[in-house]
């Protein structure tokens, strides 16, 4: 069976422990280089169009909450299929309307071409654009998180931040976390991985329920 045009480059598609592909894009702040945002994180979030009210509220609060992602080391980045002007437009209507200004990248994806490199694009007839998604990239550009939201639903950003927080944590504690973990909550201790670790677990980890389920907390 052959494979409509749009679909063939679908195996390429990052997937979750995937080094994500680099590409050059030019954004509102200039041009941008993934792989120049080296050591850092990255939120990379596409959303559905430039002057769209669930979009403008989630720009309006990645905004309030950009220092905490910087003091994490953290770049935010846009990504719309709009042109560059519509973008610093609409990106200056919103500082006129709400009084935020917005301190990130949006890129200019008119082309639908990083969209389509991610797994992110939504095409009609006559019409590229992006669906609405966030992506996490570690500073080695892998790939760790992925969500995938309806037009009509507003990510939380908050939500963002916290997965954030919990991915740093895992690699510098070498935990997992819980339901609803929160920085500075209880972490858990990764499965055991042989017979003879299980069978030590309840005696290595005292707050241990089970030999699968250890708790842990942090400094």
């Amino acid at each position: 069976m052959e494979i409509p045009e749009e679909y063939a480059d679908w195996s390429a598609v990052p997937r979750l422990g995937d080094v994500a592909p680099d590409f050059d894009a030019i954004t509102t702040h200039g041009p941008l280089k993934l792989s120049s945002l080296h050591d850092q994180w990255v939120v990379l979030f596409s959303y559905l169009a430039d002057f769209h009210p669930v979009a403008a509220s989630e720009f309006v609060r990645f905004a309030e909450l950009f220092p905490e992602f910087r003091r994490r080391t953290c770049q935010v980045v846009a990504l719309g299929c709009d042109s560059l002007p519509s973008h610093l437009a609409w990106v200056r209507d919103l500082e006129a309307q709400f009084g935020t200004r917005i301190p990130f990248q949006v890129i200019a994806d008119t082309e639908g071409r990083v969209s389509r490199m991610y797994g992110l694009s939504r095409s009609t007839i006559g019409e590229v654009g992006a669906v609405s998604a966030t992506l996490v990239l570690d500073p080695q550009r892998v790939l760790r998180a992925q969500i995938l939201y309806p037009p009509s639903v507003g990510r939380s950003v908050n939500e963002v931040l916290r997965l954030l927080q919990a991915l740093q944590a895992c690699d510098v504690e070498s935990v997992d976390t819980p339901a609803d973990w929160q920085p500075g909550g209880t972490t858990l201790v990764p499965v055991p991985r042989t017979q003879e670790s299980a069978e030590r677990r309840m005696e290595e980890e005292p707050d241990s329920k089970t030999w699968y389920f250890s708790q842990r907390s942090l400094g």
